[in-house]
Formats: structure tokens, sequence, C-alpha cells
């Protein structure tokens, strides 16, 4: 996922570039030069502390591991927000957020997540809020991705 993110940008095979053409966008593409951003400046830093929002990927933990050299932490906060989704969660999500993470203050180089608030309602997106600026060190990045299109989704 995180290396497919990477290729953007990036020469094609000649196979690709004789292929058929993409069919047209309804919407414009608008480029990012975010994730390189975070990723240089991970790069920067000696065994970089790396906290991801989403669950386990594969390909992410292995960019993460293997080319970063990061300590990678998964926190599955996608998980939290599907079990309140379902009614089987005993707290609202504001106050699991508040001691959901045990890590250090300012302990953490790099966030990533992807559409996370998306999903939040008002008081949750505040209180995890609160807690990526905690959690992050002076200097680090925070990589997160939203929904730029007029879905209607339900907040939780």
């Amino acid at each position: 996922m995180l290396t497919d993110l990477l290729k953007w940008g990036s020469r094609r095979s000649a196979s690709a570039r004789s292929g058929d053409a993409p069919p047209p966008r309804e919407e414009p593409v608008v480029t990012s030069k975010g994730l390189a951003k975070f990723v240089a400046s991970l790069s920067q830093k000696d065994a970089p502390v790396l906290l991801d929002f989403g669950p386990v990927t594969g390909s992410n933990v292995e960019f993460c591991g293997e080319r970063l050299g990061c300590k990678l932490f998964i926190e599955d906060i996608i998980a939290d927000i599907d079990r309140h989704r379902r009614g089987t969660a005993t707290e609202d999500l504001a106050t699991l957020f508040e001691k959901r993470f045990t890590h250090q203050d300012g302990s953490i180089d790099g966030i990533l997540f992807w559409d996370v608030f998306d999903f939040l309602d008002k008081k949750a997106t505040l209180s995890l809020a609160r807690q990526i600026v905690r959690l992050l060190r002076p200097g680090g990045a925070v990589l997160g991705f939203f929904c730029t299109t007029a879905v209607e989704r339900a907040a939780f």
C-alpha cells in the first residue's frame, strides 16, 4: 500500500506506455508532495519511531522496517471505530482515545493514518488530535489522508 504510493510519478514500463489510455476522471487530479516529505522527514532520523493508526499492512511494515529502519507501532483505531459502529464498545471514542495510547509524550517521530477523521464526530476528533500533538516529537511529521469527495459517512 505505502510502497505502491511511492511509485507515483515513476517511469512507466514500455507495456504501460503502449497500453490503452486510462478512462477519463470526473474530478481533477491534484498531486501532493506530502508522502515524499513525510518519508524524507523520517529518513533523516536514526531509527525513527512511527505510529500507524490503521491495521497491519504487510507492504507498509516491510517498507517502514526495511527501507526506513523505523520502529513501527500499529494502533488499529479503525477496529475501535468498527466496534462503535456495531454497538459493542463500552465507552465513547473520545474517552477511549484519551487513554488508548500508552506511548510517552513526545516519543513518536511520525504518525500515519488513512481516512480516520472522516468517521469521527467532533468530540472524538478533538480527542484524537490532542493525542497526536501529545505523542509527536518536536519536528515530527504526520501524514494523514482525508476524503476529498462528497461522500456521506456516518460519524462515530
